[in-house]
Formats: C-alpha cells, sequence, structure tokens
C-alpha cells in the first residue's frame, strides 16, 4: 500500500520508466530485419504493449500518444505515413471505451479481446493496401491474431513482473 509521498511519486516514476522501456522495446522489436513472410507472422509488438497499457494504467494516455507512436513506426518501417497510426488509434479507442471491463477479466480472456483487436488492426491495414492497389495474402491476415494471442500472457506478466513493488 502507498502511504508516503515519496511513495506515490516513486511509483509514478516506475511507471513512467517501465511504460518508456516497454514502448523502446517493442519498436526495436518491430523494426527487426526479417524476411516478408516472418513480419507477418510475428504480432506487431507496439500494438500489443499500447493495448497493456491502455487496460492496465488508469492514467490518460492519450490517442494523441498513440497517434505519434503508430507515426514514428511508420518513419521508421519505412511505411506508408499513417498507415500504423490509423489503426493503432482506431484500435487504442475501442479498448478505452471497454476499459474496466477488460481490467477485471482473467489474462487468457483478455487475450481474446486483445486477439479481437489485433484482428481489427489487421483489417484495417488490409484494407488500406487493398485502396492503394497493393495486396496482402490469406496468410498475413491470419497469422498475426494467433501469435498475438500466445505473446499476450507474457507480456502481461512480464510487464507486471515490471510494475510490482518488491518488499525487502
Amino acid at each position: 500500500m502507498i502511504t508516503s509521498d515519496y511513495d506515490i511519486k516513486y511509483q509514478r516514476w516506475r511507471v513512467r520508466t517501465v511504460w518508456c522501456v516497454s514502448v523502446l522495446f517493442a519498436m526495436c522489436w518491430n523494426m527487426l530485419p526479417l524476411t516478408v513472410a516472418w513480419q507477418w507472422i510475428f504480432p506487431d509488438a507496439l500494438l500489443l504493449v499500447c493495448l497493456f497499457w491502455t487496460i492496465k494504467d488508469d492514467s490518460p494516455r492519450s490517442l494523441i500518444t498513440v497517434c505519434l507512436l503508430g507515426l514514428l513506426m511508420d518513419l521508421a518501417t519505412g511505411a506508408l505515413l499513417g498507415f500504423h497510426a490509423f489503426g493503432y488509434v482506431i484500435v487504442i479507442f475501442i479498448a478505452a471505451r471497454f476499459r474496466k471491463v477488460l481490467s477485471s477479466l482473467p489474462i487468457w480472456q483478455q487475450g481474446f479481446f486483445v486477439t479481437l483487436l489485433v484482428k481489427v488492426n489487421q483489417c484495417l491495414q488490409w484494407v488500406v493496401l487493398q485502396y492503394i492497389g497493393l495486396s496482402m495474402s490469406a496468410w498475413c491476415l491470419l497469422s498475426p491474431w494467433v501469435a498475438g494471442y500466445l505473446v499476450w500472457p507474457l507480456l502481461v506478466v512480464a510487464l507486471q513482473a515490471g510494475l510490482s513493488r518488491r518488499q525487502y
């Protein structure tokens, strides 16, 4: 239980630090030099991290922050400007709308909802690619949400371990 001003300040610092480190790690994960097939199999780590922070933390993480992270991911990966940002903002808006319900669910049930949101992101990316005349295979639409469901419990446990307060 946090009782003093020092403990509150320390907890805020810890949350900010874990948030920054997790976002940096997720961006590095997304920028790994992989073949095209592996890029479509691996889930979007930045989307999963943003979903975790939307569900877990009740401090306001604005959609503008998520949009800027998406634009930064577009610049880093060389994608269309706004390609990731468009999907991230819509998915995080949906997750923020149901945050109270999601935060009360067990991890495996959260995984189902996260799987649905990853699928929404993939469908939005597919719509954008179809609009500009590019194509995406069915395998690319199916694999990331399965991998996202498998990675979600590991991500939640790892980030909650970083947030936990250790008593010595």
